[in-house]
């Protein structure tokens, strides 16, 4: 009987919820003076595929100057709409505003400043605020437009257009306290697969300089949540009160507190998501798709007028040992409630039972987990070992987004210091909203010994607001990218505090000829210093200047979600053109197009489209890249897996630039979200900046690697000169006291002698040349000079040689070249 009654009240609850939401709605407002219902729905759309975000707006010109929402319910059902969140915005495009209805996918919800009002998921009940309590709406405040984004789980079609919506109770008459949301959200941090309890934490100081009242919480995760607990520390952490704690397979609804509790400044807010992976094969990272698991506590809060923004966040962990002193309880689950769970998990998408993935596109034939298993995987990359005790000094870095390897032999890393890239750290229209915290305050560029790791400098002090691409160029001019400030910067060796060149207005993202929009890497042209620049997140275009920072030109256009999703990526297109480099010999520069799983190189004086370089599983993000020219060149490719079914999340690909064809690949543990990549082309050593935290650089010994150029043979190295291997008469003339004084000249004529001998031998078989030519000296020597040119040096440690005469061993000779290659070595400039 019991079971009965349970069903029924469940689909009375759920299938009846929508025809009684209206009527629900009008008969609560009617306690609140001069109430009315405004509906946002969405105009019957189709989710194009698994994963889709849309959005739609409610245009509140029409209702106030001013309004007040005082109650939330959804007329929606889980079953299709995944979650629900409503956004305030101070403004649209006129392309929004034209489409009623647009994918907001990659977090195009508005042009101007946004604020979330509400969230709702798992058939939620409604929520409904204090007495004179209400969020601030309207044109007055900066929030004319309400935008309402869905997430679906689940691909449509014509038969099952989509109306979803909210209904909101809205006042003309202003309430005595403003309402806002407090949201606490984990960064990066992956969900080990079948692992019972996992926590993920969240912490920071409330700063701001008014109390909030806290009156109502919800929790948000996915299929492998159990439960969130929230809690504040007093300022002096003498007290801890527990603020919420909830169960995310419960309907995710605002559930109200048991007491107002108050957050007083300088008090410290934490948060922790206990997760159960247990029977799941793959890692899990925290991210934005139903495959991917999140870690959110929205506060809902109240303080008086106009002494607190309507929207704050807390993201990640900032206070070090915070985590350390959260209750022992804060895992512990909330009992059973069978009614919740069944009217949660009767519309909610699981992407354990539904067996989806971040990626939809088809797995190839032939592969395990997604990858390739051809005969063309002919590279041995067998022998990468991770050298657990590099490097030998203490790093201490921030999230390391780029890693360069100089000429020179120096390691060059780009840091974020205390600062991360947070999913709410860019307005809808690419400003960065941090700009209030100034530039990172310590040195972001550490500067290292490959072999050993010992730092030898580090500078980039109050320069960056959030880093990600470094470059160093023949020059050993530094170039480096800011994807908040919307910049590049050169730096020469002269002056590391005060940039040469600036591209790029800051703060102020565009797609013009003079700004960029979060750039991500550069490459300089070795030739004539021509410069190429990856723009990046916003604009999917590769763009190029002279040496002096003036344009010349730019390619690309982006690449749409169906073209991501099929088989069809267009050549030329991009979506996140992530890390850039310059092949000279071939006159290419290459970019990893990080979302299409591809690199694609183009012509640096056309722009065309010259070769493309497919990864072997679609469902990877391509990085970055890297060259070695053994071979006839290789192309080396960071991937990252942030939620295909692997059981590691890192990898680099091989290809082999004449054909193509990737040609090895590996994987490891220890390598988890590669985000750039550095190859030493002598050693095949890997250097890669990982995301994921503790945040360090990772070094890759490959023992089975040997490098060897095309046509090239390996034979005894000559030995330098050095005092070790002269002649024992050159020796015991060196070490005479007698002649200590001559000894420099001593060796001048030493090293002169078989010069003049070298001249006298060439003049006479000029002379003897001369002879028996029938043309005048000067038309003889000006033919000669006109007809064999200047040799070029060769740059390795053989002699050059003159192809077009006949040439003899000569001890004399070697010990020159040799002598004169040291002292270049020796040269301090």
């Amino acid at each position: 009987m019991m079971k009965l009654v349970v069903a029924f009240t469940c689909f009375m609850l759920i299938w009846g919820h929508e025809a009684n939401s209206l009527s629900r709605l009008r008969h609560s407002s009617k306690t609140r003076s001069n109430s009315q219902l405004l509906s946002v729905r969405m105009p019957d759309v189709v989710p194009k595929m698994d994963d889709d975000y849309w959005c739609t707006y409610h245009d509140l010109d029409s209702v106030a100057n001013a309004a007040y929402i005082t109650q939330f319910e959804a007329a929606a059902n889980g079953s299709i709409a995944h979650h629900i969140i409503l956004f305030g915005c101070s403004d649209l495009s006129d392309d929004m505003i034209e489409a009623r209805a647009w994918r907001c996918l990659e977090g195009n919800i508005c042009t101007g400043q946004e604020s979330i009002l509400f969230a709702w998921a798992k058939n939620a009940d409604p929520t409904r605020l204090p007495p004179q309590v209400g969020f601030d709406v309207g044109r007055g405040v900066d929030k004319r437009y309400l935008v309402m984004q869905v997430h679906y789980a689940h691909k449509g079609n014509e038969h099952t257009k989509d109306s979803s919506g909210l209904n909101l109770a809205v006042t003309a008459s202003p309430p005595k306290y403003s309402a806002g949301i407090y949201i606490m959200l984990a960064g990066d941090d992956i969900i080990p697969p079948e692992t019972p309890v996992h926590h993920v934490d969240i912490n920071c100081r409330y700063e701001q300089n008014s109390p909030m009242h806290i009156f109502a919480s919800r929790v948000h995760a996915h299929s492998l949540g159990v439960v969130i607990a929230g809690y504040r520390f007093s300022n002096d952490l003498k007290t801890v009160t527990e603020i919420a704690k909830g169960n995310p397979n419960w309907p995710q609804a605002f559930y109200p507190e048991k007491e107002v509790i108050t957050i007083q400044p300088l008090d410290f807010l934490a948060a922790r998501c206990t997760y159960n992976s247990t029977g799941r094969q793959r890692s899990t990272e925290i991210g934005s798709t139903a495959a991917d698991e999140m870690c959110n506590l929205y506060l809902m809060y109240y303080a008086e007028r106009n002494t607190l923004p309507s929207y704050l966040q807390c993201y990640g962990q900032n206070i070090a040992g915070l985590v350390d002193i959260v209750p022992k309880d804060s895992d512990k689950p909330l009992p059973r409630n069978p009614l919740l769970e069944e009217m949660a998990h009767s519309g909610h998408h699981d992407d354990s039972k539904h067996g989806k993935t971040h990626h939809t596109g088809k797995t190839h034939e032939g592969s395990v987990n997604g990858e390739h298993t051809e005969d063309y995987l002919s590279l041995d990359v067998s022998g990468f070992e991770f050298v657990k005790n590099w490097p030998e000094t203490d790093l201490r870095i921030g999230q390391p987004t780029s890693v360069f390897l100089t000429t020179d032999g120096t390691l060059m890393i780009f840091h974020r210091g205390d600062r991360e890239w947070g999913p709410f750290d860019f307005r809808p229209d690419n400003i960065y909203q941090r700009k209030k915290d100034g530039p990172i305050p310590i040195d972001t560029v550490v500067e290292m010994v490959p072999e050993s790791g010992k730092i030898t400098r580090t500078w980039g002090k109050n320069l960056f607001y959030l880093p990600h691409g470094i470059t160093v160029d023949n020059l050993s001019n530094t170039w480096l990218t800011d994807v908040a400030t919307h910049q590049v910067f050169k730096f020469t060796q002269n002056d590391l505090k005060t940039p040469s060149l600036v591209l790029g207005e800051a703060f102020k993202p565009g797609s013009d000829e003079k700004h960029f929009c979060k750039p991500t890497s550069v490459a300089i042209s070795h030739q004539d210093g021509s410069i190429f620049i990856a723009d990046g997140y916003c604009n999917s275009r590769i763009v190029k200047f002279d040496s002096q920072g003036n344009f010349v030109a730019q390619w690309g256009t982006s690449s749409n979600m169906a073209q991501v999703l099929s088989t069809e990526r267009n050549p030329g297109t991009w979506l996140i053109p992530h890390s850039i480099l310059l092949i000279e010999d071939r006159k290419i520069a290459c970019a990893a197009d990080r979302e299409n799983a591809r690199v694609q190189c183009l012509d640096v004086v056309t722009g065309d489209i010259k070769s493309l370089f497919y990864l072997p599983n679609k469902n990877a993000g391509a990085y970055a890249i890297a060259y070695t020219p053994e071979n006839d060149g290789r192309l080396w490719v960071a991937t990252a897996y942030p939620s295909a079914q692997q059981t590691w999340n890192g990898g680099v690909t091989v290809f082999d630039m004449h054909t193509m064809n990737p040609i090895g690949q590996f994987g490891t543990k220890d390598l988890n979200r590669p985000h750039d990549l550095a190859v030493d082309p002598k050693s095949g050593n890997l250097y890669v900046a990982d995301l994921i935290k503790p945040y360090t650089i990772k070094r890759f010994y490959n023992g089975n690697y040997s490098y060897t150029k095309k046509d090239e043979v390996i034979g005894p190295k000559e030995e330098p000169l050095t005092i070790g291997n002269l002649p024992n008469s050159i020796k015991q003339l060196l070490n005479s006291s007698v002649l200590d004084t001559f000894t420099p000249v001593l060796i001048a004529s030493l090293l002169a002698a078989p010069v003049l001998a070298i001249l006298s031998v060439t003049l006479c078989i000029k002379l003897r040349r001369k002879k028996y030519s029938p043309e005048p000296p000067a038309v003889w020597w000006r033919n000669k000079r006109n007809r064999t040119g200047f040799k070029r040096v060769r740059q390795d440690d053989t002699l050059p040689l003159d192809s077009e005469e006949e040439t003899t061993d000569s001890e004399d000779d070697d010990v020159l070249y040799t002598a004169i290659a040291n002292s270049k070595k020796n040269a301090k400039c």
